[in-house]
């Protein structure tokens, strides 16, 4: 069974946001290989794009997002070249509007049939929009969103091929993260995260396998923060589970475990917490797919407390009513505890999706999502809806 190809297991170093019912064949017209550009623009009506807990604004926010992917093969290796950008304009808050570029390449390495090597980079520059981040809970809305350089690199080599009676995957990673602007309140969330790991499956059929995972992470910040307590750290978290890919009804995974984290400052009290990864994938008709996904683990702070405990729940409804409709409903749950403080927060969010395939390589979408998160902190709580218009043109 292979490590990554299961379709909730795989992802790119851009994401995996793609409208649902462009059909690609590219300017080369064979639809794997050449040149590919994407135009997606959007009309948000928002209620609350700056998070703010009492007498909110509301704004509306028009958005472009270009890409372009250039995309070879010799023999069966694969290379690819990306660009994303996105531009958005406020109508009423122009400090706000804000300008992402983001380049990236990837190299898959077909070996043979028990061996393969995927190397990638990328470098984005890119935003916390206001009322994230820096300028979480802020009620000033005229500041401009924090900026920031982000390089990534890394790679994966697979061993094993689908009739082994074990398969094997090692990896390294990069996360440098730099700041740009708004110093004052960004000078300390500079960081680096240098990630090893490796996972072993013992295949019990050609479509289940059992998973054993270890991960480590090392955290480096680039400053102090005022408390003039270093938040470096090492992370190491320990999985095991099961995989699943059952014809195409049901693919999936379950991980479970544990994740430490050991802070180089004696100050900064060490943690762990019980993790878990699962992801499951069911369609009871080829039109009709119920997704389900849940995670728990630590995350970086923003400024409050030595980290941010997790945990995360996530249900979607994707239907194809016909060649021309899709539709997606989703509930996401998530719950944050900031260690070492006595701040937590929970968010519930709800979105509706529609995409209408006006022709093959334009997909007319609407989209309305209804967010709420409570804080016991002040400032932090806010409700939020957005109504989001979008064409999306893909050659």
């Amino acid at each position: 069974m292979k490590l990554k190809k299961l379709p909730l297991i795989m992802m790119t170093i851009f994401g995996t946001s793609m409208a649902y019912g462009l059909e690609q064949d590219g300017l080369s017209g064979n639809g794997e290989t050449g040149v590919f550009l994407n135009l997606d623009t959007s009309y948000d009506i928002d209620d609350n794009p700056f998070l703010i807990d009492k007498n909110a604004v509301d704004d509306e926010i028009l958005k472009l997002a270009p890409s372009i992917s250039l995309i070879g093969k010799n023999g069966m290796n694969t290379y690819s070249v990306r660009y994303d950008g996105e531009f958005g304009r406020y109508s009423d808050f122009d400090a706000a509007d804000y300008d992402d570029h983001k380049v990236g390449g990837a190299i898959e390495f077909d070996i043979n049939d028990s061996s393969n090597l995927d190397l990638n980079a990328s470098f984005g520059q890119l935003h916390d929009d206001v009322g994230t981040g820096g300028s979480e809970g802020s009620p000033n809305v005229s500041g401009k969103p924090d900026e920031y350089d982000l390089l990534t690199y890394g790679g994966e080599f697979e061993l094993g091929a689908n009739t082994s009676t074990f398969q094997g995957q090692v990896r390294a990673n990069m996360f440098d993260k730099e700041y740009t602007n708004n110093k004052s309140n960004t000078f300390d969330r500079d960081h680096e995260v240098a990630t090893i790991g490796g996972t072993l499956l013992f295949n019990l059929s050609p479509d289940a396998a059992l998973l054993f995972e270890v991960n480590y992470d090392d955290i480096e910040y680039d400053a102090v923060p005022t408390s003039n307590i270093s938040l470096d750290s090492e992370e190491a978290t320990y999985f095991v589970g099961f995989q699943w890919a059952i014809g195409a009804k049901t693919t999936g995974y379950v991980k479970v475990g544990q994740q430490d984290k050991d802070f180089s400052a004696s100050q900064r009290k060490d943690e762990d917490s019980v993790a878990w990864d699962v992801a499951v994938s069911w369609a009871p008709r080829t039109y009709s797919t119920f997704t389900l996904g849940t995670s728990k683990g630590f995350n970086e702070t923003n400024g409050f407390g030595n980290s941010v405990l997790s945990q995360a729940i996530d249900l979607s409804w994707n239907h194809n009513w016909g060649d021309k409709l899709t539709t997606k409903v989703g509930y996401s749950y998530i719950e944050d505890k900031m260690e070492s403080t006595f701040r937590e927060d929970e968010t519930n969010r709800f979105d509706l999706n529609a995409v209408y395939e006006l022709r093959r390589w334009v997909d007319l979408e609407f989209n309305a999502s209804f967010i709420e998160r409570d804080s016991n902190a002040a400032l932090i709580s806010y409700d939020r809806e957005i109504y989001t218009v979008s064409v999306n043109v893909g050659l």
